[in-house]
């Protein structure tokens, strides 16, 4: 950036009046799975916390099955946590439609799936371990949803996925041999015990394999990358779904107090960059430390879109993935929130303002609220705000305004980045008249850029813009 000037000015800018600042809680689960509380009360609960939207994230069709070699199928052992089945998606979304009514609170039904796991070890050794069951997609649905097609579509995207009749289906029916051996045998002596035990046997094998279809992604052949995860990404776009990483740098490890199983899954943060098509990914609370970093996966994916090599931008918002007001040391509905700036107070409107990036997520602070009120670039008379694209001449001006609503906040450093490199960085403090920041520069000429903004207070990460893109327009010097 050419001749980079900072302005710290105290301002009463008002905010955008065309959009709606709606304030969001993300990933939210309830009973229709492993939470502890109703779509009613969480959204009774929201609207006297001052949330404006509530997007559900409830596990979808959360299994996994084992079985050993040969007979994978006919001894397979299956578990499966509480979480919804395909044929809870209509009392699910109608749920959602009551306690919208009921409350005012927008309502959006959404659901957390797990697209592949994978086995490594046996469970002779003690070291059968199962593998990226954690690794989740937030599927958010549209606003009117085709629910017979939608639950089609998410049993596929949900491990073990999408089942096709291949050469492996071939080896599941491997207990026909047995079979007509018994029955060869049988017509000699119908009082062989050996050919009545192997013919039950293998009836029993080839009734349990029936139809004998295989996963396209083997649970049993070890890790599949990134492919599983694009598909259900292609998947959930044929529905017009939005599509967000979950927790994408939480690890886990733990051992099944039933069953004589590790539960392992790494952190994913790889994927926001190795895969296409996905709406976004969270940063808050999991995604800050590699994800969201300078130059880290998100940056890698933002400057691929601006050079044309990938046909969708990834966003960023705040998620709680919360069970239980006060779980895991007070956790609660507007302690993590995503702000959307949407055209207007519907779900239509939120949903358009999740899938363009018209939003930001902040984490708040305990005695005020920390509001972005102003992000934008302004660049020959052009004003490009948060998930907007323009092509410009001249120089830019990057504008910011931060308010704190409550107690003033004290040394928050705001970042400005720019194509993946941090340029600026000040520290300020925000009282309830607001902070203004604007940055100078001149370009961007014929270059392709985008900018984006981070607040952080102490070592703990307070807010995350979502990018500005700007385009020399071909030509210019």
């Amino acid at each position: 950036m050419n001749g980079l000037v900072l302005t710290v000015l105290m301002t009463a800018a008002t905010p955008d009046t065309e959009r709606l600042a709606l304030r969001a809680a993300v990933h939210i689960h309830t009973t229709f799975s492993d939470g502890s509380h109703s779509v009613e009360e969480i959204a009774k609960r929201a609207g006297q916390e001052g949330i404006d939207v509530v997007v559900l994230g409830d596990h979808f069709l959360t299994r996994v099955e084992y079985g050993p070699p040969l007979l994978r199928k006919a001894l397979a052992v299956s578990v499966r946590l509480s979480s919804l089945s395909p044929q809870d998606l209509d009392l699910y979304s109608e749920a959602a439609r009551k306690a919208e009514r009921q409350t005012g609170v927008l309502v959006l039904p959404g659901v957390e799936i797990a697209p592949f796991y994978y086995w490594t070890g046996n469970p002779l050794s003690g070291r059968l371990t199962l593998n990226s069951a954690h690794r989740h997609l937030l599927v958010v649905f549209p606003e009117r949803p085709d629910l017979v097609g939608l639950a089609r579509a998410l049993t596929e995207m949900s491990a073990p996925g999408i089942q096709d009749f291949t050469t492996g289906s071939l080896l599941l029916a491997w207990p026909f041999l047995p079979a007509l051996w018994a029955v060869n045998r049988l017509r000699r002596s119908r009082r062989s015990l050996l050919a009545w035990f192997v013919a039950a046997a293998s009836v029993a094998a080839l009734v349990r394999s029936w139809p004998y279809p295989v996963p396209r992604f083997s649970p049993y052949a070890g890790d599949a990358g990134a492919a599983p995860y694009q598909e259900a990404v292609n998947m959930a776009r044929s529905t017009s779904s939005l599509t967000f990483w979950a927790h994408p740098e939480t690890s886990v490890e733990s051992r099944h107090p039933r069953y004589p199983v590790v539960d392992r899954s790494d952190k994913y943060p790889e994927l926001i960059s190795g895969t296409r098509g996905a709406t976004g990914f969270a940063s808050l609370y999991e995604g800050y430390r590699q994800a969201a970093a300078p130059a880290g996966p998100w940056d890698q994916a933002l400057q691929e879109f601006v050079r044309g090599e990938r046909p969708w931008p990834v966003w960023t918002l705040g998620e709680l993935d919360l069970h239980e007001q006060g779980e895991a040391g007070g956790k609660h509905l507007s302690e993590v929130e995503t702000v959307v700036l949407a055209k207007e107070r519907s779900r239509g409107a939120v949903i358009e303002a999740l899938a363009t990036g018209s939003m930001y997520a902040v984490r708040q602070p305990g005695t005020s609220r920390l509001t972005l009120e102003r992000f934008q670039a302004v660049c020959s008379g052009h004003e490009v705000g948060m998930g907007e694209r323009a092509t410009v001449i001249g120089p830019c001006r990057i504008e910011a305004v931060l308010r704190s609503g409550g107690a003033r906040l004290q040394e928050v450093a705001v970042t400005l980045i720019r194509n993946g490199e941090v340029v600026s960085e000040r520290s300020v403090d925000i009282a309830e008249e607001g902070v203004k920041l604007e940055w100078d520069e001149d370009g961007p000429s014929h270059e392709s850029l985008f900018f984006r903004l981070v607040a952080r207070r102490g070592n703990r990460l307070a807010l995350y813009g979502n990018p500005i893109f700007v385009d020399g327009e071909e030509g210019a010097p």
